[in-house]
């Protein structure tokens, strides 16, 4: 066989190497999960690949190696290096993670599967849907978004929200209350099932879950029994086609606290179950419950 021929052999045979090697490099979008988390990844001559993936507003380094069609390597979660494995299925990227605090899968193992699909045209879609604001069904334009960030001092971050308009309280949608806004915004009508709500206690139109029912049940200081209430952005509370209030929540829930600070502008009270404070004069304040966080008013 001819020199020439061998070079030519050689070069094929590399090159068919390279062609049957994946490329891993480009931007990626975790497909069915809002808020959006995106992945970048960069691949060298040699195989190692570096990269970024965004979760939740955190980043988290990636390194790895191309193996023929797969891709291992390492997610660096602030010091703790979680082992994955990647591979194209069906022109998606698909990461298997193995996150030994993860609840066992189906096979005894704690790995979870991660499909991404690669940005371009095709994904602008995608992309979009992820970054909406919705609120009870709506979706915010950009202006409305816009409106709210100058109004909070913060931009909304991306999901799928209810809000109860006469309190101000709002959540993420299948879930209970998780803080107030200021009340009077205008963004659609509020499901009575925005909660997945199961206590029979209905506010404003929504069914309470057994865990917010709970909260609010101790902060009271008894058993709210089902119902349907009222409830406005000033804490008064009463029962639904009675415009007289039977209760303050925040009233209630300093009546019901021990330790509490009196007199001047700074009244912190705390039980078992929570903790909170107000000004003098109750207009502004919050209460702070296991499992929420500071729950404000009147800011």
């Amino acid at each position: 066989m001819k020199k020439s021929n061998v070079t030519t052999l050689l070069f094929l045979l590399i090159l068919s190497s390279c062609l049957l090697a994946q490329d891993f490099s480009g931007s990626y979008i975790l497909q069915d999960y809002s808020p959006a988390v995106t992945l970048k990844l960069f691949q060298d001559d040699n195989g190692n690949v570096t990269g970024v993936m965004n979760l939740d507003g955190d980043d988290y380094d990636i390194e790895a190696q191309q193996e023929e069609n797969e891709l291992n390597g390492f997610i660096n979660d602030f010091g703790d290096l979680i082992k994955f494995s990647g591979a194209f299925v069906d022109e998606n990227l698909q990461l298997t993670i193995f996150d030994p605090e993860a609840a066992p899968n189906e096979y005894g193992d704690n790995a979870e599967i991660w499909v991404f699909q690669r940005q371009g045209e095709e994904t602008a879609s995608i992309k979009n849907e992820n970054e909406e604001v919705i609120i009870n069904g709506i979706t915010l334009t950009d202006e409305q978004v816009s409106e709210l960030e100058e109004m909070y001092s913060a931009k909304p971050l991306p999901g799928n929200y209810w809000y109860d308009t006469n309190s101000g309280l709002y959540g993420v949608v299948g879930y209970a209350a998780y803080g107030f806004m200021f009340a009077g915004h205008e963004f659609g009508e509020l499901d009575s099932n925005a909660s997945n709500g199961d206590a029979g206690v209905f506010v404003n139109g929504r069914q309470l879950p057994q865990i917010e029912w709970a909260v609010w049940s101790q902060l009271l200081g008894y058993i709210i029994q089902p119902g349907r209430y009222w409830l406005d952005e000033n804490g008064n509370a009463g029962y639904e086609g009675n415009p007289i209030p039977t209760e303050n929540l925040y009233a209630a829930a300093q009546r019901n606290s021990y330790g509490g600070s009196v007199g001047g502008g700074d009244n912190i009270w705390s039980t078992r179950f929570g903790a909170g404070n107000y000004d003098s004069n109750n207009q502004r304040g919050y209460v702070s419950v296991p499992g929420y966080g500071p729950v404000g008013y009147g800011f």
